[in-house]
């Protein structure tokens, strides 16, 4: 004998709920991209503040470059033993962060309307 499951209302519901939550948060994370971007480079203790509007590559050390290409930022070259830096690929989203501990050496994204000192919703 066939037995017919008949879906019930707190199924829906939570059905539902589940579909508006991954909606909301596609629409949220995917969003974050389309924004433009500067990064940060830390190197020794210091920070500097580049734009990744423009392709080109930076020496940030003897031998760590960091190179710009369509809007993200990546390590190119560096002479760390393991180059986790490298294989770690391109930064293209809001507080991304790649750091070459050997060389303390550091890339970060961020809003390019915000300056390294203001608030940002990870930290907020």
């Amino acid at each position: 004998m066939i037995k017919i499951n008949y879906v019930r209302l707190l199924d829906l519901i939570i059905l539902i709920i589940v579909l508006f939550i991954t909606i909301f948060l596609s629409v949220f994370l995917f969003s974050q991209n389309f924004e433009s971007h500067n990064f940060i480079v830390g190197v020794d203790g210091k920070e500097y503040i580049y734009s990744l509007d423009k392709d080109m590559e930076y020496n940030v050390k003897d031998d760590v470059v960091i190179k710009v290409e369509n809007g993200t930022a990546f390590f190119v070259s560096s002479s760390c033993p393991n180059k986790n830096c490298i294989k770690a690929g391109k930064l293209s989203f809001n507080n991304a962060f790649i750091s070459c501990l050997p060389e303390k050496v550091y890339i970060k994204l961020i809003p390019k309307n915000r300056d390294k000192e203001g608030v940002d919703s990870a930290s907020f």
